[in-house]
This record gives C-alpha cells, sequence and structure tokens, in this order.
C-alpha cells in the first residue's frame, strides 16, 4: 500500500495503539469539541483492518473536527510523537 505522502497527513506506527491512545486522551475530557474528535478517530478504530499495524491521519480532519486550535494541536502532536519519519 502507498501512504499519502503531503505534509496534510501524519503516517502513525502502531496505529491502532495510537489511536487508543488518543482515544483515552480525549473520552477524558468533557468538551463538545474533544467529543467531535473522539467521533471522528472511534469510526477510524471500527474500521481497522486486522492485522493494520500503520495508519494515516488526516491533520484537516482533526482541525475541523475539534474546531479548537488548542485541542487540534494536542492531538495531532500525539499522533505526531508515533509518526513514522522519511
Amino acid at each position: 500500500m502507498k501512504w499519502p505522502e503531503s505534509d496534510e497527513h501524519i503516517i502513525v506506527h502502531d496505529y491502532p495503539a495510537q489511536l487508543d491512545r488518543v482515544l483515552a486522551f480525549l473520552n477524558a475530557r468533557s468538551d463538545i469539541d474533544a467529543k467531535a474528535v473522539a467521533a471522528v478517530l472511534s469510526n477510524k478504530r471500527k474500521w481497522l483492518g486486522p492485522h493494520q499495524r500503520i495508519g494515516a491521519v488526516n491533520r484537516k480532519d482533526i482541525i475541523e473536527a475539534a474546531r479548537n486550535e488548542e485541542l487540534a494541536t494536542k492531538v495531532l502532536s500525539m499522533f505526531a510523537d508515533a509518526a513514522i519519519k522519511n
């Protein structure tokens, strides 16, 4: 599979575990912006392949769902910590 190469995407190693980590962070919050981002990521989690270990996070999807720059930055940085470096 060929992954996106644009700066709009973060290619994440150990994707299922990283989704779970970010979802735990979001689900611990009560604000509507966190719930919106959690809904987007929960949908991605639902459709993971059974042996999928790598995934792509679209920065724009997170920013649009969060509607909160601080939250979007935090979520994106959490994924960036597990990014595959080129």
